[in-house]
């Protein structure tokens, strides 16, 4: 590969055939078998990458027009949560009641929306209900005849799972990613949806299909699509140790963004996935460590990846429109390395907003605590002061349907929302403005 590189550079750009010299000095020009060696090392130790070329071109206007308009669906879309919320206590109170063939339950309902004292019902309901979910302790307590002794075990369940958690975590893995703040040591990121570096919790992307108003609500981390999913990006990581088995990612992706391992530089290699999830999820990739060659992952948006199209047959849901349409995106939050193909715990922190309270005495007092951490939790986002453990909240009630994910209610959100898809024209996809090269 590299002497074909060789080959074609020097043809190119000095007229000489220079791959002679790979076997002896050049009989006729003064190319010695040292000077092609020299080359070979510098192309052979570099990455062949895409590079984004326009970084700070025309997008830029675009762009900062679109980050004025988030702000306003953020507020919008907080005030409408807000106000939704502002019975959810009152609908619980009366999803537990009945659930408990109580004779208060039908009367709790009476004025209250069937279909949402329905959905508590079902959510209640669930025949598996984890820790991390916030609605576990509600649960626990509805099927409780000691209230007070429930939630004293409820808090100590939830301290001892906490610090044990953690404890496996720090021993099982090695982190050598962080995107909370900055980009961490070895990692080299690229392109218009990466130019703004990490993300602050709570930022979020809105949707560009179907009805919903927003496409996720994230921790702090590295996304592509924060502003538009027509951005490109691309993130690489430093060569991987050959001391670890394995490396685990926390990451979504959509519209064939892509995972890619690179062995000995080869960018054209076909080990790569698609990212499929538009949550954050772990997904867990070999180091290769029983090989001496060098290997480093990739994280890349459609137009960054230069093995597609790829191939007929080696993804059987990619179609051809997906090829064409210029959105790509995926989203990094930490990277661990280890031993065992295990992922890390998830953690428990975002459940002390809940449990670090006196037990209530019954289950209207409940319903209105629950009520009163949904709100915290929406105020914050709305003030722009929403914290990692709170996007679990978030993430929980968008997923869970607690609150509404629609566009169309409100006239206001429904303008600014057009307002972004017009002016994502200008956000163009970076396809046209790349530039292959070594970096």
């Amino acid at each position: 590969m590299v002497d074909n590189q060789i080959d074609t550079l020097t043809k190119a750009f000095q007229g000489l055939t220079v791959s002679c010299a790979r076997c002896h000095d050049h009989k006729i020009d003064p190319i010695p078998t040292e000077d092609y060696y020299a080359l070979y090392g510098i192309l052979n130790s570099s990455r062949p990458v895409t590079r984004t070329l326009n970084l700070k071109g025309p997008s830029r206007e675009a762009r900062d027009t679109l980050v004025q308009l988030k702000g306003q669906i953020r507020k919008e879309l907080a005030a409408a949560w807000l106000k939704e919320t502002s019975s959810l206590g009152r609908q619980l109170a009366a999803a537990l009641a009945w659930r408990q063939d109580s004779k208060e339950g039908a009367l709790a309902a009476v004025d209250l929306d069937p279909l949402r004292v329905n959905l508590w019902l079902k959510l209640l309901d669930r025949k598996k209900v984890d820790l991390e979910d916030p609605l576990f302790p509600i649960a626990q307590m509805a099927a409780s005849k000691n209230w007070s002794e429930t939630w004293t075990n409820l808090v100590t369940q939830y301290e001892k799972e906490i610090a044990q958690r953690e404890l496996y975590n720090r021993e099982k893995f090695v982190r050598i990613g962080n995107f909370a703040k900055e980009l961490p040591s070895g990692w080299s990121a690229d392109g218009l949806g990466l130019r703004g570096g990490p993300s602050s919790s709570g930022e979020f992307g809105v949707a560009t299909e179907g009805y919903q108003a927003v496409a996720g609500i994230f921790p702090s981390g590295l996304f592509t699509n924060l502003v538009s999913d027509r951005m490109n990006g691309v993130l690489r990581s430093p060569l991987l140790p050959k001391d670890k088995k394995f490396l685990s990612l926390k990451v979504l992706g959509g519209k064939i963004g892509a995972q890619r391992t690179i062995v000995d530089d080869c960018v054209i290699g076909e080990e790569h996935r698609i990212l499929e999830s538009p949550t954050l999820t772990w997904i867990t990739i070999p180091t290769k460590s029983d090989q001496q060659l060098p290997v480093y992952v990739e994280l890349n948006t459609k137009s960054d990846n230069p093995r597609l199209p790829e191939r007929p047959g080696k993804f059987k849901n990619v179609t051809d429109a997906d090829l064409v349409s210029r959105r790509s995106y995926f989203g990094v939050t930490r990277a661990y390395l280890h031993d065992e193909k295990v992922t890390p715990k998830a953690e428990l922190r975002h459940m002390e907003r809940f449990m670090g309270s006196a037990p209530p005495e019954e289950p209207g007092a409940l319903a209105q605590h629950f009520q009163d951490a949904v709100q915290d939790v929406l105020r914050a986002w709305r003030e722009d002061r929403a914290s990692d453990n709170d996007t679990v909240w978030l993430d929980w009630l968008l997923r869970e349907q607690v609150i509404s994910n629609s566009r169309k209610p409100d006239a206001r959100l429904a303008r600014a929302d057009r307002s972004i898809s017009r002016r994502r024209g200008g956000t163009r996809a970076a396809g046209s403005h790349l530039q292959h090269g070594r970096f």
